[in-house]
């Protein structure tokens, strides 16, 4: 069993302890969010910041009519309804649907938010 301390608010540490007697041989990894936190060998204890996870955020876009394909910075990523995890900052958000005009959206992903973009999109 490891036993993971419940960390305070402002806290951006945490620390795993996985016992001796434990079967966990030689790795525990540990997913938040989808993201690699840390990792432990047995017995030994791990302190890793959770800063990294900080520069993460992630972005869902909507349209009508669904079934557009979204693209982020210049990247296909899906069809909408589609959500992604990216980096921190400001991304271009493309979506396009044969029959329909381009909608293009500057978005803002938060760390640690999710962002919402929804397009209605104009026949051409």
């Amino acid at each position: 069993m490891v036993m993971l301390p419940t960390p305070a608010p402002s806290s951006s540490d945490l620390s795993l302890r996985a016992p001796r007697s434990s079967s966990l041989s030689w790795l525990l990894v540990l997913l938040c969010a989808g993201m690699l936190v840390s990792a432990c060998d047995s017995g030994r204890q791990v302190s890793r910041g959770l800063s990294n996870l900080t520069n993460y955020g992630s972005l869902e876009v909507r349209s009508q009519p669904s079934g557009a394909r979204v693209y982020v910075d210049n990247k296909y990523v899906g069809a909408t309804p589609e959500r992604v995890s990216l980096n921190r900052g400001k991304h271009l958000v493309l979506v396009k649907k044969s029959g329909y005009r381009t909608a293009e959206v500057w978005t803002d992903v938060a760390a640690g938010q999710n962002s919402v973009v929804d397009v209605n999109l104009e026949a051409d």
